[in-house]
């Protein structure tokens, strides 16, 4: 398959324009905002740390460029929420899901240039958000500002790094439609966000190795990486067949036999919901840390119990983070697989499922399938996202908070991807399922 890929001068051209826009954005990951004094900022992201972890999550989906506060420091965190945005309001509001139905492509290009005028904005607030929230000291002022010829409570220094960190944001998106347009795959946005992946992983490594038993913890480290991988790529190829008949075809001198094929349901349709649970349940102990330098005393007590409550020290954060995981992923299954109404298409195209009447009958029975399928991929990313509490918990092992989380990201990333390229690889004549040969 790679050397079919690769021989291939139209494919070989996208390769090498992706990876050289993966490489731009690394670098600019590593190069610092104006004003910012970096020891400051690794300072300030260690206090915060130990407020609350909500940052860890922001700076996995902005491809690992926030902990540098760099000029990608946003990345494209929120462009993704703008979409999310558009999408909801697609939802919500008649008039744009009638358009959306009736010409999907034409559609599709509005709500791009929408969400794109949505991202200036949102980086402004994001910015100015994380800024105040990561660079602020009771009393002093901004502690961040004071390189380059900067004061600590300087607003030009403030506007100048809001306009930075926005035209940061703007470029991320250009190198993602780039690699959408000329590189590998739908997934410009995604390939950004895993990018910054492999160092969160090296971290783990790293701390592992720093341990009394390093070699044997690494073992352990390793084979529960890989026995994580292997689970989530199990689950996510897995489906269940639901046999569906259609009906005979008259044709020209002869009538067609009816069809008996299937509709597949896969087990595992929504990787997003990890990451809605753990961002939901970090967010009040970051609207705590806004609190935490307020004047009444009464306000700093509250926002110290409510960041003690929501610490990864406290084990009722784990067990209240898996439960949260388990329910939004049977309430993002559910919500996605009413919107493809399946029991509408079957219907439109005369087709039925054995034994089951069209319609309300039909939709009724595959909801009850899905939520067959739900459990077990509700239970392993409950697990995956509570493994570093787990990890540290029976060997010892300290973990990154978000390891779970970005395992299920880096898995999603990666088979979206070879499917991708298996795809391009049959168009060129490649038939075999293995993907070296």
């Amino acid at each position: 398959m790679i050397k079919n890929l690769i021989g291939d001068a139209q494919t070989r051209k996208q390769i090498l324009i992706t990876f050289f826009v993966l490489a731009l954005y690394r670098l600019g990951a590593h190069i610092p905002l104006p004003g910012i004094d970096q020891a400051a900022v690794s300072a300030a992201i260690s206090r915060v740390a130990e407020e609350g972890s909500l940052l860890s999550l922001v700076n996995l989906f902005s491809g690992g460029t926030l902990a540098r506060f760099s000029v990608l420091g946003l990345g494209v965190l929120p462009y993704i929420s703008a979409w999310e945005v558009v999408n909801l309001l697609t939802d919500l509001l008649p008039s744009l899901n009638r358009r959306m139905k009736e010409s999907p492509w034409e559609m599709r290009g509005y709500l791009k240039r929408l969400a794109m005028w949505l991202t200036i904005p949102l980086s402004f607030i994001s910015g100015a958000s994380l800024i105040w929230y990561v660079g602020r000291s009771c009393g002093e002022g901004f502690i961040l500002f004071s390189a380059g010829g900067f004061r600590a409570n300087n607003w030009l220094a403030m506007a100048a790094t809001l306009l930075t960190m926005t035209g940061g944001t703007m470029l991320s998106v250009w190198l993602a439609d780039l690699i959408e347009a000329d590189g590998i795959g739908s997934q410009g946005v995604n390939l950004l966000v895993f990018s910054g992946i492999p160092s969160i992983l090296l971290g783990d490594v790293t701390r592992v190795l720093a341990t009394s038993s390093a070699w044997y913890n690494l073992l352990v480290y390793l084979a529960l990486l890989s026995a994580s991988i292997f689970l989530v790529v199990v689950f996510r190829q897995a489906q269940r067949r639901v046999p569906v008949m259609y009906p005979s075809r008259l044709y020209p001198g002869r009538t067609s036999m009816p069809a008996k094929s299937y509709l597949p349901i896969p087990m595992m349709a929504d990787f997003a919901a990890a990451e809605y649970a753990q961002s939901l349940l970090l967010l009040p102990g970051f609207i705590a840390g806004l609190l935490i330098c307020a004047p009444q005393a009464w306000l700093q007590n509250t926002a110290q119990m409510v960041i003690r409550f929501f610490s990864e020290t406290n084990p009722a954060f784990w067990l209240i983070l898996f439960w949260l995981t388990v329910l939004y992923t049977f309430f993002l299954t559910e919500v996605n697989f009413t919107k493809e109404e399946y029991a509408d298409k079957l219907r439109k195209q005369n087709a039925f499922i054995p034994s089951i009447r069209p319609g309300a009958a039909t939709q009724a029975y595959l909801l009850r399938t899905v939520r067959r399928l739900t459990p077990l991929p509700a239970l392993l990313f409950g697990l995956l996202v509570i493994s570093p509490w787990l990890v540290e918990l029976f060997l010892g092992i300290e973990l990154s908070l978000i390891t779970g989380t970005a395992l299920i990201f880096l898995v999603s990333v990666v088979l979206n991807l070879f499917f991708t390229l298996d795809a391009r690889a049959r168009l060129l004549g490649y038939t075999s399922y293995r993907l070296f040969r």
